[in-house]
This record gives C-alpha cells, sequence and structure tokens, in this order.
C-alpha cells in the first residue's frame, strides 16, 4: 500500500462565503446573534473532489472549513474567511494521503447576487501562495498558484435549521505539473474543485446561532 503526502507550502487555503441576506439587507449573510464564528462541513454523502483531466482525483471523505481573519464575525457583511482542514483522502488512486494548509493561500467567495465567484488571493502579509500535491511514491508534484478568478460553478442557499448549504463545480483552474511517475497529471488539462457544504454558526460559548441568506 503506497502513501502519499499533499502538503500545502506556506499555504492557509481560506475560503470567503458572501451570501444575499433579506431585502432588507441585500448581497449580505447575517446572524441572529454576534459575536459569530462559522463552520462549514462537507455535506453528508458528499466526497471534496480535485479533478485533473482523466486522471483518478484528489478526493477526501471530509472536510471542516472554520473562520478566520476574524475567527469570531461581530456584524453582518459581503464576505467570511474560511481556514480548512482536509482528511481520508485519496489521490489519483493511491491511499493513505496527509494534506498540511499553511499560511497564504486564500479562497474569497463573492455573492454577486444569484451565485458566489470564487477568486484565488494571497493572504495579506505573507508571499509564495500556493498548494503543492506531492506523491511520494512516484515523485509527482502538482502546483495550484493564487491569482486565479472564477465567475462560473459555485451557488449557495438556505436550509432548515439557520444553516447555509454551498455547492462548488470550479472548472479550469490553473496549475503546473513535473509530470513525474505514472499517474501524474500532464499540464494543459483542465483542473476542477467539486463539493458541497453546509455551513452554520456558534456563539462565544458554543451554542449554535442560525445564519441565512
Amino acid at each position: 500500500m503506497r502513501s502519499i503526502k499533499i502538503v500545502g507550502a506556506t499555504v492557509l487555503a481560506l475560503f470567503a462565503l458572501s451570501v444575499a441576506a433579506s431585502s432588507a439587507l441585500a448581497n449580505e449573510w447575517v446572524a441572529k446573534e454576534y459575536p459569530v464564528r462559522v463552520t462549514a462541513n462537507q455535506k453528508s454523502g458528499e466526497k471534496t473532489k480535485f479533478t485533473v483531466g482523466s486522471n483518478a482525483p484528489v478526493e477526501c471523505e471530509k472536510t471542516e472549513y472554520k473562520s478566520a481573519e476574524p475567527e469570531f464575525l461581530t456584524k453582518a457583511g459581503l464576505t467570511i474567511l474560511f481556514g480548512p482542514v482536509y482528511s481520508s483522502c485519496v489521490a489519483f488512486g493511491f491511499i493513505g494521503v496527509e494534506i498540511t494548509v499553511l499560511k497564504g493561500f486564500l479562497i474569497l467567495l463573492t455573492w454577486n447576487g444569484s451565485k458566489l465567484n470564487v477568486a484565488l488571493k494571497q493572504s495579506a502579509g505573507t508571499s509564495g501562495g500556493l498548494i503543492t500535491i506531492i506523491i511520494k511514491a512516484v515523485g509527482c508534484e502538482i502546483t495550484v498558484p493564487t491569482g486565479q478568478e472564477f465567475t462560473e460553478g459555485a451557488s449557495a442557499k438556505n436550509i432548515a435549521g439557520g444553516k447555509i448549504e454551498a455547492e462548488f463545480s470550479i472548472k479550469k483552474i490553473k496549475y503546473t505539473s513535473n509530470e513525474k511517475g505514472t499517474g501524474c497529471p500532464k499540464n494543459g488539462e483542465e483542473a476542477v474543485f467539486s463539493g458541497k457544504d453546509v455551513a452554520e454558526g456558534f456563539n462565544s460559548e458554543g451554542a449554535a446561532d442560525g445564519i441565512e441568506i
């Protein structure tokens, strides 16, 4: 059984969710009370995937995002930044994947009234923001850089219990590959990120705090 390691080099993959609120607060998300910490978890029965061309995807059974910078939000607004944790992952058919996410890489989602726009940004005060996927067994390395923007493939909606469901199918993600080893993706193929997550709010004592569009 071969092992793999996916390492985020100087990366904090962050995730900013922008949700339209009620007609009185259009294009903002709202919580029932503040301060609030927002946590998004992979929807039950779903998997988070990063797929390049016809290769088997990087596929994670568990994904968790927690609001960061700041951790607790004090008012309604356009965006929320999240730091992710991925676990129970398989990459290109190899098992035993480890994903380490470090500071530098931002994923910014902006609500435009009907869908989410996505941009990969550099965290303030950092440099070299990118995600590097390393498959040690075959020497394969794949890097996804910042500076990319996407206007299609992401959406959000209210669901029961004061929660928000976000769905992603982001296509044409730029990457570079060293093309080493069996199964390592070639350069120039289309990369796609997909997944479904459910976001909910919590107050400073850990009790549920509803959020909505």
